[in-house]
């Protein structure tokens, strides 16, 4: 070809949407990480809530719940979740995780122990739609299966902050205080006298509360 005029007209239209391309993705990835980290540290702030001590576990869970809305109502943050680009199902958040009884993959974590896969804490529900776009010369970033089939592609996980949970007044008084006599008469007792009664009444044992268990 001995005639090459506007071929960096075409060079330059072909960067161009190749930059653009790239902006909108690291944008895009940007967008979501910073509101991923935004929901994280309300996950965190809840777990902190529901860990500690309070009268019962119903009030734990309602501490975590009530810092939970009081963030997500934050002027900061509220208009966040109000468009379509990203969701936090606060709302829906769960409180306390049970693993085996949403993720069975860890069915079989602590067979022998069912009570070790009690994960005390918050699981928010997230999702970010804004993650669902096609670019030109790049492509889609939902599969063509989800496309054809008209549903609505999803980008989901469950954002967590697991922090343990402190025994509550009511676990303390009823489960270990009112009992520690008759748990103390069940300890070995190699030399001396034991604690079984008449030596060990029921009625000489007085059970007080101090400030923990």
């Amino acid at each position: 070809m001995k005639n090459s005029r506007g071929f960096i007209t075409v060079d330059y239209l072909f960067a161009f949407f190749l930059v653009s391309g790239f902006c909108l993705v690291i944008m895009t990835f940007s967008a979501t990480l910073s509101m991923v980290e935004t929901v994280q540290y309300m996950a965190f702030a809840g777990a902190r809530n529901f860990f500690a001590g309070n009268s019962d576990l119903q009030a734990q869970k309602n501490a975590a719940t009530k810092k939970l809305a009081t963030l997500a109502a934050n002027p900061a943050v509220a208009p966040l979740f109000v468009g379509n680009w990203f969701k936090a199902d606060i709302a829906n958040a769960i409180i306390d995780y049970d693993i085996p009884n949403h993720e069975q993959a860890f069915q079989n974590y602590a067979p022998s122990d069912p009570s070790r896969n009690l994960f005390h804490g918050v699981v928010i529900p997230f999702q970010a739609n804004i993650l669902a776009f096609q670019i030109p010369f790049f492509g889609s970033t939902t599969k063509s299966s989800t496309e054809s089939s008209g549903k609505s592609p999803t980008f989901t996980t469950n954002i967590t902050a697991f922090l343990g949970r402190e025994p509550t007044f009511q676990e303390c008084n009823e489960v270990f205080n009112q009992n520690r006599w008759e748990n103390i008469k069940r300890l070995p007792v190699p030399a001396g006298s034991s604690y079984a009664p008449p030596r060990g009444a029921q009625t000489d044992y007085v059970f007080i509360n101090d400030n923990g268990c």
